[in-house]
């Protein structure tokens, strides 16, 4: 019987302490603003070059590429970004994407493509094709994608 006891006792301070965790909650979980802090906007980064060979990831954290170049307006801020895909319907391709689409993650060192996966199979179905050495086929020195502008992301 004192056993019996003990074992609800215990069994009632475990669910109580796992009912009330707000100090827990306040450590596991970074406010909001932190996170965002964390984050850049590509199109306000001082050199967006340093980009190229980073990780790409789309808004659901699932990975969806490589930086593989970056275009640059004349004030030097990144304009597009073309993104090497690496997901089963866009290997191969190279999409270019906006750079008001995406965020750098310093903490994590990837890019944060605000795109979600139903986006990103969409652009990869649009996407310019990779030629020998990794190049974009068909497009022009500096340009953003093949033929028709295919690939970019609005």
């Amino acid at each position: 019987m004192n056993q019996l006891i003990k074992a609800v006792a215990l069994s009632a301070m475990t669910a109580a302490l796992m009912t009330s965790t707000p100090v827990v909650a306040q450590v596991a979980a970074p406010s909001g603003s932190a996170m965002a802090a964390a984050q850049v906007p590509v199109a306000k980064l001082d050199n967006p070059q340093q980009l190229t060979g980073a990780g790409v990831i789309d808004a659901s954290s699932k990975p969806i590429g490589k930086v593989a170049g970056v275009k640059t307006g004349s004030n030097g801020r990144a304009e597009r970004v073309k993104v090497a895909l690496m997901t089963p319907d866009g290997m191969g391709r190279v999409a270019s994407i906006k750079a008001e689409k995406l965020s750098f993650d310093k903490a994590k060192g990837v890019v944060v493509a605000d795109l979600s996966p139903a986006q990103v199979t969409q652009l990869a179905a649009t996407a310019s094709s990779m030629g020998p050495g990794g190049s974009t086929a068909g497009a022009a020195p500096g340009g953003s994608g093949g033929a028709g502008g295919g690939g970019k992301a609005n």
